[in-house]
């Protein structure tokens, strides 16, 4: 029996699996459409992604590794793990009232470290800092009432997701 798994037409995402059963008469071939099987092998794999990439960070808090690597090791697999461009971890600067790029990949050169953005409530990053739950934001062109950050529109970004991780970090 000879097995071939291809996506009909070529490109979608339906799938179908043809079988090649020889015989005495010639070869039979039976179809099946496995797409619903394809999706569940997708998802598997993206779990087991995303609990590698956990099991990896906690390998390194487990070392005593300094946060700053942490941070850095964070944001590289966050972003390897969903595909994005871009990740970033921002830090609070009570002080000031500000957030600091204190971590991350896909941002232009020089800006890890020194970028920052505004804390305060009226500012989409400070609304994310001081909410109880993800902010999710679809669309930034299309978000009102709250002041979007120079960083993200400098680097063209359009869409983004904010997830309180502490008093005093921020994770997108």
């Amino acid at each position: 029996v000879t097995r071939v798994e291809y996506a009909y037409p070529v490109g979608s995402d339906r799938w179908l699996e043809a079988r090649f059963h020889p015989s005495a008469d010639g070869v039979t071939l039976v179809t099946t459409q496995i797409s619903e099987r394809k999706r569940a092998e997708d998802a598997l794999r993206t779990r087991a992604r995303q609990q590698e990439a956990v099991a990896q960070l906690g390998r390194e808090a487990l070392l005593g590794n300094d946060l700053g690597i942490l941070m850095d090791l964070a944001t590289a697999v966050v972003s390897d793990t969903l595909g994005d461009a871009r990740s970033m971890i921002l830090e609070f600067l009570p002080d000031r009232g500000q957030l600091r790029l204190r971590a991350g990949v896909g941002w232009q050169p020089g800006s890890v470290g020194h970028a920052l953005a505004d804390g305060d409530a009226s500012s989409l990053f400070g609304h994310a800092l001081t909410s109880a739950s993800p902010l999710i934001v679809e669309d930034l062109a299309t978000r009102t009432g709250l002041r979007i950050p120079p960083l993200l529109t400098e680097h063209a970004v359009v869409e983004r997701h904010d997830l309180p991780a502490g008093h005093d970090l921020l994770a997108l």
